[in-house]
């Protein structure tokens, strides 16, 4: 392991520290999205009872439990129903650093580890928002690197309860994390069935079952049904949300294939080097590319499940990347290690403090319920609102103490005193002579004119 002092491990902790900042910053300030309005609405903000009475794909279990001792603590706001996935942020850094330091010892390849891992748009907007994807993939990552240093049972252990949390977190990390526990097991230098089992495997059953015993007993597995119909489709919504994060729709045609056809080409070429004896690091994506792909797959064909779409296949970054690291590495090439440094800098790009990618319309919601607020006086407004936006609204009723206000209607043409309109339905406004308000690219504010 290098020393510390080096210009490499300094230039590092700079970049990680500066994210996050930019994480916290974004915590406190964008506005919330319609899928975090939801877990509080639904989740967070009822009575326990209430909550643990139905569960869907948008209770991501672990995250609510924090982000309800979260708001408990320090009131409801923005930053404190999201401080859960600072933790992770936190968390996935830490990891990031010790991985990248102790595998890829080389300035570049170091560098371009932590700044690979660190910098991908998508993987940013999960470490601010209130949603189970981030603090997920921070207890994948803890395991992967507790993995690789388990040379005490502790550690393995450890490894064992972040698995556990990982799928606490979401659901949808069954995959990688079962993956990773197996190209574990089958290593090598894994040791006994007995150890395996023992050390591993337990806990990670244990923590799982602990946290999710009761939610699944009340699940409603029919909102696992969206996804991708292929696993093309799952690359390339990868692709634009990490190349094109301000406008995803961009993403052109031929870097779509481009993408797909690297991204196969890396997953073939890791799992032969990861099989014919590359190091520790390369065997573990070797299987967990492997294992994760045949359960997609299986899974698709034989229990009808969708593959992951966006965020719900936000692992497959970080497992693609360290094999393409550890390809690199094997290679010894320095131009090459310095070439993977520069093509980090494309993410960059799409850096932005402002809106998350997937709900950019949603950048301004605050200042569509202040509208109201402030044009409302001391009335008890009725609001109808355009999908999505009820949600959103219903969140900040409860953030502002408005809760003599009726509840948001998802519904804009009812008889109320205020519409929400998205650019689909902003022509309502017209047609039924609404007085303008408040309004922005994205979404319309009005008063009825009765």
């Amino acid at each position: 392991m290098e020393r510390a002092s080096t210009a490499s491990i300094r230039a590092a902790r700079i970049l990680l520290a500066g994210l996050f900042a930019i994480n916290v910053y974004r915590a406190a300030t964008v506005s919330i999205t319609p899928p975090e309005a939801a877990t509080y609405n639904r989740f967070v903000g009822p009575e326990w009872r209430d909550a643990l009475s139905l569960t869907t794909a948008n209770n991501h279990v672990f995250y609510t439990l924090l982000a309800r001792l979260s708001t408990s603590a320090f009131h409801l706001t923005d930053l404190a129903l999201r401080l859960p996935s600072l933790l992770g942020c936190a968390l996935y850094f830490w990891a990031v650093f010790r991985l990248a330091r102790r595998n890829f010892a080389c300035a570049p390849l170091f560098l371009a580890a932590v700044a690979l891992l660190a910098l991908n748009p998508l993987v940013l907007d999960y470490f601010s928002m209130a949603r189970g994807y981030g603090l997920a993939l921070a207890f994948w990552m803890c395991s992967l690197q507790l993995i690789l240093e388990c040379d005490t049972g502790s550690k393995l252990n450890l490894a064992g309860i972040c698995m556990g949390l990982s799928i606490s977190c979401n659901l949808a990390f069954v995959v990688p994390a079962v993956a990773l526990g197996m190209a574990f097991s089958f290593s090598p230098s894994a040791g006994p069935v007995s150890v395996r089992l023992e050390k591993l495997w337990l806990p990670a059953f244990l923590t799982a079952f602990l946290v999710l015993v009761i939610p699944l007993n009340h699940m409603d597995w029919h909102t696992f049904q969206q996804g991708a119909t292929s696993l093309r489709q799952t690359l390339n919504s990868l692709t634009a949300l990490s190349l094109y994060h301000e406008n995803p729709a961009r993403l052109p045609i031929w870097l779509a294939i481009v993408a797909r056809w690297i991204a196969g080409i890396l997953a073939v070429l890791s799992v032969i080097t990861g099989l014919i004896g590359a190091h520790r690091l390369g065997w573990l994506m070797a299987g967990t590319i492997a294992g994760g792909f045949i359960a997609l797959e299986v899974g698709h064909r034989w229990l009808r499940l969708p593959f992951p779409l966006g965020r719900s296949g936000l692992y497959f970054i970080p497992v693609l990347t360290l094999a393409a690291l550890a390809l690199v590495q094997r290679i010894d090439w320095k131009p090459l290690e310095w070439a993977l440094l520069g093509a980090s800098c494309v993410y960059l790009f799409g850096l932005n403090m402002n809106w998350y990618a997937e709900w950019p319309e949603f950048a301004h919601a605050r200042e569509a319920i202040k509208a109201i607020r402030q044009d409302a006086g001391n009335g008890f407004p009725r609001v109808g609102a355009s999908a999505g936006w009820a949600e959103v609204l219903n969140y900040y009723r409860s953030r502002y103490g408005l809760r003599l206000w009726p509840p948001v209607a998802a519904d804009p043409h009812g008889s109320v005193d205020y519409y929400v309109l998205d650019r689909d339905r902003a022509g309502l406004a017209i047609d039924r002579h609404l007085q303008l308000i408040w309004q922005d690219g994205n979404v319309v504010v009005a008063r009825s004119s009765r």
